[in-house]
């Protein structure tokens, strides 16, 4: 197996210029890229992608959370977010929860320690504010169609509120005047919205 060693003592260069040159992170002389290069093909050596993505500070890898990809509305989504990801270059890496808040724990404690580039949470039963900080440190998050009280992260939501009138407007067009509305109370800022937009609406 070629190592980076051998590319290095073929283009007459240190292990070091070697890895400037495939990083791109320090300046080096067009002339010794191209030997460099040269001896890459003519040892057939192919560069770690790994290797590159922890020079580049980066592993290009994301992680979603969702809590039961059986649900066809989460394997949707998680199909969405893939496409997305490898149209940009990255990898998926999908946790699924099963509504347990000590699994998500687990799971966002694990992705920590991948050094995942950012992660997408649908939340099931998730940690709070502080609790998410501890677990992940400085590594992105975005909750998905689910804002939660309380936290300082970013939320990508559809108009819940807007969303049950439209749905409660129907049901009185086609005549119905007696409704039963489940919902989990207090689950989360968008079941309240929806059990707010449709009572509004209904009344």
């Amino acid at each position: 197996m070629v190592s980076i060693a051998d590319v290095a003592a073929a283009a007459g260069v240190s292990p070091t210029t070697v890895s400037h040159a495939l990083s791109g992170k320090r300046k080096v002389s067009p002339d010794i890229v191209e030997r460099v290069r040269a001896a890459m093909d003519r040892l057939g050596y192919q560069p770690s992608r790994s290797a590159q993505n922890l020079a580049r500070g980066t592993t290009r890898i994301l992680a979603i959370v969702v809590p039961d990809i059986g649900n066809s509305y989460f394997a949707e989504l998680a199909k969405g977010v893939e496409a997305a990801a490898v149209e940009r270059g990255y990898n998926l890496l999908l946790c699924t929860t099963g509504f347990d808040h000590e699994r998500e724990k687990q799971y966002l404690q694990m992705i920590k320690s991948r050094a995942v580039d950012g992660v997408i949470y649908s939340a099931g039963s998730p940690p709070t504010n502080s609790e998410l900080h501890r677990l992940l440190g400085d590594v992105p998050l975005v909750f998905v169609d689910e804002e939660i009280f309380g936290t300082d992260f970013t939320s990508v939501v559809s108009d819940s509120e807007k969303g049950a009138q439209l749905v409660a407007r129907h049901l009185l067009d086609l005549g119905h005047r007696s409704v039963l509305l489940l919902d989990l109370q207090g689950e989360g800022a968008t079941s309240i919205r929806r059990v707010g937009g449709f009572r509004e609406a209904w009344r």
